[in-house]
């Protein structure tokens, strides 16, 4: 699965397991983190966080650690979207005055 992000926008860390040769990673599974910038390195492109930039000012963490927060707004407007409009039977008249 891919998907698009954006600086500014909002992510939710899935994975904080420690990097193999750096160590801790200085994520919270579950936390909530916004995208400072997308830095490119080896054909790939990292994350760099807003609230990591102490820690991890250019380099960021690999994408895979992260997935877009989706919202309570975003997931209501999808599903009306996707919900065809009930049909009706009755058609509505229009009084006419005399």
């Amino acid at each position: 699965m891919t998907w698009e992000l954006r600086v500014g926008q909002k992510v939710v860390c899935v994975d904080n397991s420690p990097h193999p040769w750096a160590g801790e990673c200085h994520l919270q599974e579950g936390a909530i983190y916004t995208i400072a910038g997308l830095p490119k390195w080896d054909g790939e492109t990292g994350v760099a966080l807003v609230e990591q930039a102490p820690h991890y000012p250019l380099i960021g963490f690999k994408m895979r650690r992260f997935r877009p927060l989706v919202t309570d707004t975003q997931k209501w407007l999808r599903e009306v979207l996707e919900t065809p409009p009930p049909l009706t039977t009755k058609r509505h008249e229009v009084e006419r005055l005399p």
